[in-house]
């Protein structure tokens, strides 16, 4: 089963190199590591370059997370893909575990394991950081493995969402009856610092209330 991992990046020269660090010793051979430069301002372009022939690299204006990973997702070839973000790392072992959780039952579209939320130099947040609640969050990226035909079927990732965009392809994807899989393992470590998106919390209810009232339109049939 071939993987491609899709990691977006905008204005991430100071830790996209980390990031695709801790994707390569978790490939196999003829994986992907596509990179998609959402219109960074930064010295990010340059950095791509010197990553490696390997990465399959790609440059957009300007549009967000979403049309980034979108424009990831149309260049990928695997027929699995993953996603992270340039900030944030992958577990040793993390495909490991959930490629084998695809390949013990064709019917499974998805499996995920967990994210554990630290802070820049990879130390667990404490206990009462509110961004903790990513933990239990089902939905983060970060944390899954997803067959390619899952995205074929139910769609990319709606572009009108700043943040929440991950919940929205979440929730379509468990109404057209999807099957998951969860894997007892840590496979993301999602990084906490000064520029996360996740700090505008305002951004962040309104991308979820805009979620739920997708998914509530849906159920009523508008």
């Amino acid at each position: 089963m071939r993987t491609s991992v899709v990691i977006p990046v905008f204005n991430g020269a100071d830790r996209l190199a980390q990031a695709v660090a801790s994707v390569r010793p978790e490939l196999r051979e003829g994986d992907e590591i596509v990179v998609v430069d959402d219109g960074s301002t930064d010295g990010t372009p340059d950095l791509i370059r010197s990553l490696g022939g390997d990465i399959v690299a790609l440059r957009q204006d300007n549009a967000g997370p979403a049309a980034a990973r979108n424009r990831g997702l149309r260049a990928a070839t695997g027929e699995a893909i993953a996603f992270l973000d340039h900030d944030d790392l992958w577990t040793a072992g993390r495909q490991e575990v959930l490629r084998a959780a695809l390949e013990a039952d064709a019917e499974i579209a998805v499996a995920m394991g967990r994210t554990v939320v630290v802070n820049d130099t990879s130390v667990p947040v404490a206990p009462d950081d509110p961004r903790r609640a990513l933990t239990h969050r089902p939905w983060h990226l970060g944390s899954l493995l997803v067959r390619r035909w899952a995205f074929d079927w139910i769609g990319p990732f709606r572009e009108d969402l700043i943040q929440a965009e991950d919940g929205d392809w979440y929730m379509r994807a468990r109404e057209a009856g999807l099957r998951f899989a969860a894997v007892d393992h840590d496979t993301t470590l999602y990084r906490l610092h000064t520029t996360n998106l996740t700090r505008d919390v305002q951004g962040a209810r309104d991308g979820l209330m805009a979620c739920l009232k997708s998914a509530l339109d849906r159920r009523r049939g508008r």
